[in-house]
């Protein structure tokens, strides 16, 4: 039973080896197989006889457990060289494999190159012509100053809509006076008159950048124009001003026909 246990967890009677086939382990096979003690006891019985020929059962023994060991290190080996050959098969279809994925992606990514690289001609061609076409404009006119950038209609748009609101705010109290719809219809005159206002205001003031321009003509129209818009600012602004000053003059009243009379025979009686 204890031999059988021995025998169940006994290691292999290499050793330690990064070989291929390791070297036997000649003392564990000795001490396996008992051959000292063995040997000491055949000794004594002077076994094997002199004039024997053939292996007894212990040469018999070693031999048979020599043999064992090179059959496990052949099977190891076969085990081995052909996990070793199904490792490089896998690793030669996974490089298969990579390679069909490299070639793809470079492809993929050649056919979006060249569909980007044509969809951006048009945007080149453009921005070409438009390159070409500053240059010959500042040559026509003797420019030599980068372009003024604009804000933008919508900026301008925005700041026209604050004007209105502010103007008519201010000027709601003041066309609410003498008018029959009190304060409701003085905030609709007065945003109809800064609509007006700034309306005029912002199509002029459009209209004199030419006072900046480089030929004479046009510096002349856009200083008419500046003029203008100063004229048109004056008389709405003297007009709206004037308008609700008259509102407020009390309404004259009906004359009686005494009165008139009175007046009528002083007028007659007057030296002059």
């Amino acid at each position: 039973m204890l031999a059988r246990i021995r025998h169940l967890f006994r290691s292999d009677a290499y050793i330690p080896s990064a070989a291929v086939f390791p070297s036997i382990d000649a003392q564990l096979i000795s001490r396996t197989l008992r051959l000292e003690e063995v040997g000491k006891t055949r000794g004594q019985q002077n076994q094997p006889a002199p004039n024997a020929t053939g292996f007894d059962h212990v040469e018999s023994g070693i031999i048979a457990e020599i043999e064992e060991l090179r059959r496990k290190g052949l099977d190891n080996y076969e085990t081995n060289r052909r996990i070793y050959n199904e490792r490089l098969a896998r690793a030669g279809q996974a490089s298969k494999e990579v390679a069909i994925a490299a070639g793809q992606a470079r492809n993929d990514f050649a056919a979006t190159a060249h569909q980007w690289q044509s969809q951006i001609v048009a945007a080149r061609e453009r921005l070409n012509e438009s390159y070409r076409w500053r240059n010959r404009f500042r040559e026509i006119h003797g420019l030599e100053r980068p372009a003024v950038n604009f804000i933008g209609w919508t900026n301008v748009i925005a700041m026209a809509v604050i004007l209105i609101v502010l103007e008519a705010a201010l000027n709601s109290y003041l066309f609410s006076k003498g008018n029959e719809f009190g304060l409701l219809g003085g905030l609709f005159a007065a945003v109809i008159v800064s609509l007006v206002n700034v309306s005029g205001s912002l199509l002029l003031g459009y209209l004199s950048r030419y006072m900046r321009h480089r030929l004479f003509l046009a510096k002349i129209s856009g200083l008419l124009v500046l003029a203008i818009w100063f004229a048109f600012a004056a008389a709405l602004n003297l007009g709206v001003g004037k308008k609700p000053a008259t509102v407020r003059q009390p309404a004259p009243q009906a004359a009686g026909p005494t009165a008139t009379g009175s007046s009528a025979t002083a007028a007659v009686h007057r030296p002059w």
